[in-house]
């Protein structure tokens, strides 16, 4: 005959929750606690309110040629003159801390918009958005300023816009240049191109592009 003994139920007991360091930015994380009978059990349940809040605005680089730009030029001056297509690449990012020290990549999507002309905020925020997915090509013959736009997941944006760029093929009209003269420095009368009306660059500009 075996003798068996009941033991009652004295039932858990957890009080001291540690975070699990599991939020997002996009839910709640979870807090484990262990039992305080000592029976080795644990119990782990939501974090409410630990979601990760993100207000940092994501980074963003233009680059053409050996030119790069992060913020907006508030006032282009079209000094940059080139003959030839020009190349140019947007890289946005927008890189995260999480709890546990690591990071997660949070860009939703960059943007980017071409312009003959200086646009202000406001304007910038009534244009028509085109999605960035690959490299720019500039032809000429062309006036060029490029607004970039990046957004995260949590709607927070950032700017950034090339300086004023002409891309010019069409030989210039030259003023204050005798025919048959002979000049010993460089001539920095203007010179006007029937491309653009209104834009007036040093002699060396395009030409020495």
């Amino acid at each position: 005959m075996t003798a068996s003994e009941t033991i009652p139920a004295t039932g858990h007991r957890f009080t001291q929750y540690v975070s699990n360091q599991d939020a997002t930015y996009e839910a709640d994380g979870t807090k484990t606690a262990d039992c305080g009978n000592g029976c080795g059990q644990k119990d782990t349940r939501p974090e409410p309110g630990s979601r990760l809040t993100d207000t940092k605005n994501p980074e963003v680089e233009i680059t053409m040629g050996d030119h790069l730009w992060s913020e907006t030029v508030s006032q282009p001056t079209f000094s940059l003159c080139f003959r030839e297509t020009q190349t140019v690449t947007v890289t946005a990012r927008d890189e995260e801390a999480l709890p546990n020290g690591g990071t997660v990549n949070r860009l939703d999507k960059a943007y980017y918009y071409i312009s003959d002309k200086a646009l202000t905020p406001a304007q910038l925020r009534g244009v028509s958005w085109t999605e960035y997915k690959t490299a720019l090509r500039l032809n000429p013959d062309g006036k060029f300023l490029v607004y970039v736009k990046a957004q995260d997941r949590s709607g927070n944006l950032s700017y950034a816009s090339t300086d004023g760029i002409l891309i010019d093929r069409t030989p210039p009209e030259l003023s204050g240049i005798a025919d048959g003269a002979i000049f010993s420095e460089l001539n920095t009368e203007s010179h006007k191109n029937a491309s653009f009306p209104g834009v007036f660059l040093p002699v060396a500009g395009c030409l020495a592009a």
